[in-house]
């Protein structure tokens, strides 16, 4: 009867330790992401349970800046994003924070504190997981903003 205590609390403790691990679909982001249209590419990599990405945009004149900070983690079964942005203005540097929440099997995250934007989704080639399609949505009624990637590395 010891043996069977012991197995149980081993197999429960993995089973805590994996609920906040990054999983599936998400592990594909890993790596250097290029817009097709030119102008910018997202860097995805694991920094511990978390898949933490870099949105960076090149200008015309060569010069490229980061303009977002993108972390997905586990929390329970969702999936959690968080979109962090910095746009100049007139009065400085405007950061916007937007948490969205996602099912643990796709990629698709929809914005729970806030309505713009209403949702994001990262979708991966039917054939290769080395094109990626981005999609946001700003509300319901709104033509949806599409970007497609491939990977570099």
């Amino acid at each position: 009867m010891r043996v069977k205590d012991i197995i149980s609390v081993v197999l429960i403790g993995f089973s805590f330790l994996g609920s906040a691990q990054i999983k599936g679909k998400a592990k594909n982001l890993v790596g250097t992401w290029q817009y097709e249209s030119g102008g910018g590419y997202e860097v995805w990599k694991m920094e511990g349970e978390d898949l933490m990405g870099y949105g960076y945009r090149t200008s015309k004149s060569g010069d490229t800046v980061k303009v977002e900070d993108l972390k997905i983690s586990r929390v329970n079964k969702n999936l959690v994003y968080t979109l962090l942005t910095r746009q100049n203005t007139e009065s400085g540097i405007k950061v916007n924070n937007y948490k969205f929440v996602g099912n643990r099997n796709k990629l698709y995250f929809e914005n729970v504190e806030d309505e713009i934007p209403a949702s994001v989704k990262y979708t991966f080639g039917l054939f290769s997981k080395q094109k990626l399609k981005i999609v946001i949505k700003y509300s319901i009624k709104d033509k949806a903003l599409k970007f497609k990637l491939r990977k570099l590395s």
